[in-house]
C-alpha cells in the first residue's frame, strides 16, 4: 500500500524561492517517514496575491 503525505503549511508570503525550500524540505520529512506521495494545496508556490 502507498503510504500518502498531505502538505498543509503556509507558503512564505510572497517570496517564490524560499516557499519551494520549505517545500523540498517538506518533502524530504515525509519521504523519510515513508510516504512514496506527497501532496500540497494547489497554490503552495505561487501563493496568494498574485
Amino acid at each position: 500500500m502507498t503510504k500518502l503525505a498531505i502538505i498543509q503549511k503556509a507558503p512564505v508570503f510572497l517570496d517564490k524561492e524560499k516557499t519551494i525550500a520549505r517545500a523540498v524540505l517538506s518533502v524530504r520529512e515525509a519521504a523519510g517517514e515513508g510516504a512514496e506521495l506527497v501532496v500540497f494545496t494547489e497554490t503552495f508556490i505561487p501563493g496568494y496575491p498574485a
